[in-house]
C-alpha cells in the first residue's frame, strides 16, 4: 500500500526520486505500506497552495473560520483506544 500526501484538496504525486517511508504496525514490526515523501517540488506546490489559500481566508473573521478548522480537527481525531477509554 502506497500511501500519498494532498496539496490544495487533492492527492499529490510523490517524487518518484524521494526514498519515502515504511509505515509499520507497532504490534508486529512488520511493514504494512510506504508514505511517499513529496521532495522539493512537491514542497514548494504545497506551499505555493497554503499562501493562495491565507491570501484568499485572512481577513475571514474568526466565527466564519470555526466550522471549517472543527471540521479539519474532527478528521484527523484518532478514536482513544481501549486503554485510553
Amino acid at each position: 500500500m502506497q500511501l500519498t500526501y494532498f496539496v490544495d484538496g487533492k492527492p499529490a504525486e510523490a517524487d518518484p526520486s524521494g526514498p519515502g517511508l515504511d509505515l509499520v504496525a507497532p504490534q508486529t514490526g512488520q511493514s504494512i505500506g510506504r508514505i511517499a515523501e513529496s521532495g522539493k517540488s512537491g514542497m514548494d506546490r504545497a506551499v505555493a497552495a497554503a499562501s493562495t489559500a491565507f491570501v484568499a481566508n485572512r481577513k475571514q473573521p474568526t466565527h466564519q473560520r470555526m466550522p471549517w478548522l472543527n471540521a479539519a480537527a474532527d478528521a484527523v481525531k484518532v478514536p482513544p483506544t481501549k486503554s485510553q477509554a
